[in-house]
């Protein structure tokens, strides 16, 4: 009984790889395709809310200076958590401050018990949002620079699973390679003109 319990598990645990799995490719087919800066960061956040079964998402781009992020894009965030996210300081209370600052994932399974942002204006705007539990991980280029910080919510208390952060970090690093290409043919075509 044990060894066909162990053998369930273990076809069960391979059902969820191959999906994951072409999960990721049909990912990867629709961000390859995408022709503006803006229609890719959409499905960005579309790509990371499915494999992280997330709901809700943000993608930040690294200021020049390295000091603060910028929002590009977001999913089911309030219009005012969003505003108020625009720009995030290293100091600040959030996770993607946190994963700037340590240069590493951050992962909060439930922001009443995070004891970094309690009582910041940011764990105002993470209940603003509806959100209970968020992670944020940094986007690097090939060669290792950061370049920004994609995260994703959840409305209840939630710890991620290391196989959806298997599949999570595929898809940021496409994303990084992606972003990356985009912001080097946006400053051709800019000294092209």
């Amino acid at each position: 009984k044990q060894a066909e319990a162990a053998l369930r598990q273990s076809e069960q645990r391979l059902a969820r790889e191959v999906a994951g799995a072409k999960t990721l490719q049909s990912i990867s087919a629709r961000l390859i395709s995408e022709s503006t800066p803006e229609s890719l960061y959409a499905q960005i956040l579309a790509a990371a809310m499915e494999l992280m079964a997330s709901d809700a998402a943000s993608v930040q781009m690294l200021a020049p200076d390295h000091t603060s992020l910028g929002l590009l894009a977001w999913k089911n965030v309030h219009p005012d958590s969003a505003a108020f996210w625009q720009r995030v300081a290293v100091g600040a209370g959030s996770t993607c401050s946190q994963a700037l600052r340590d240069n590493e994932r951050v992962v909060v399974p439930d922001i009443e018990a995070c004891e970094f942002m309690e009582g910041t204006q940011d764990q105002q705007e993470y209940r603003r949002s509806g959100f209970r539990a968020v992670q944020s991980t940094p986007l690097r280029s090939r060669s290792g620079r950061p370049l920004g910080m994609l995260s994703t919510h959840w409305r209840t208390p939630h710890t991620p699973s290391e196989e959806e952060f298997r599949f999570f970090d595929v898809l940021a690093r496409q994303a990084a390679d992606l972003i990356e290409r985009t912001l080097a043919e946006d400053a051709l075509r800019e000294s092209e003109e």
